[in-house]
């Protein structure tokens, strides 16, 4: 986000930037870490459920 002030004569300065939180590149850069272990988590549900239906009724 940019704000625009005036100088003392009214005109409009150069634009000025204002944090408005990460920008998409950081944005990806931190999920794909955490996508991945999703990943891992699901694939380990995954075998845990296949190893039940594997084992049948005892």
């Amino acid at each position: 986000m940019e704000i625009r002030e005036r100088d003392k004569y009214g005109n409009l300065k150069p634009p000025t930037k204002i944090f408005s939180g990460p920008t998409e590149k950081e944005t990806i850069a931190a999920l794909g870490p955490q996508l991945a272990q999703e990943k891992l988590d699901n694939m380990q549900r995954d075998i845990v459920i296949n190893g039940l239906g594997a084992q049948g009724p005892g």
